[in-house]
């Protein structure tokens, strides 16, 4: 079975977690120290996590870390609502890339090296920077690519290359 993914699933969550930190600060003692485990792994990690907090910093701490490990994903979801879509943004291939130029495909930024424009787009080689902490530069040939204004291909393809 495929998941869907959708803004408002992420949406959704972000308000029950939000909802659950203001339940848990109102009735932690019940909460923490009920006798009744959940069923699932999860429920039963979480309850032993609340549980060693609690334990060696106290409620306040609790509260504060399970805080802290939320806001990246309220974060991400907010952000995800008040993205615009790509698909409404007009497609022209007057946004003319040249060499040394950039533009975006996914989540890569395509750095040009190479460019011909055909009938479907722009092809061309380029290269891609990936990596956290170690950056390398990855090859890359993109195939009809279709830019809209903000220079965010909305159609085409990547392949990376080997070295």
């Amino acid at each position: 079975m495929k998941k869907i993914k959708t803004k408002y699933n992420d949406i959704f969550l972000s308000v029950f977690g939000v909802v659950y930190i203001v339940w848990l600060a109102i009735e932690y003692e019940d909460f923490v120290f009920s006798d009744d485990l959940p069923s699932g792994k999860g429920g039963k990690a979480m309850i032993l996590l609340l549980r060693l907090l609690d334990k060696y910093f106290g409620k306040t701490i609790t509260i504060i870390v399970l805080i802290v490990l939320i806001i990246p994903f309220i974060y991400s979801s907010i952000k995800e609502l008040v993205k615009k879509d790509i698909g409404d943004k007009e497609i022209n291939n007057s946004y003319r890339i040249a060499k040394n130029d950039k533009f975006k495909h996914g989540d890569y930024e395509i750095h040009v090296k190479e460019i011909t424009s055909t009938e479907k787009g722009f092809s061309g080689k380029g290269w891609v920077e990936m990596g956290i902490v170690n950056k390398v530069k990855k090859p890359v040939e993109f195939r009809n690519i279709e830019l809209n204004e903000d220079f965010i291909s909305v159609k085409g393809d990547l392949i990376f290359l080997e070295e």
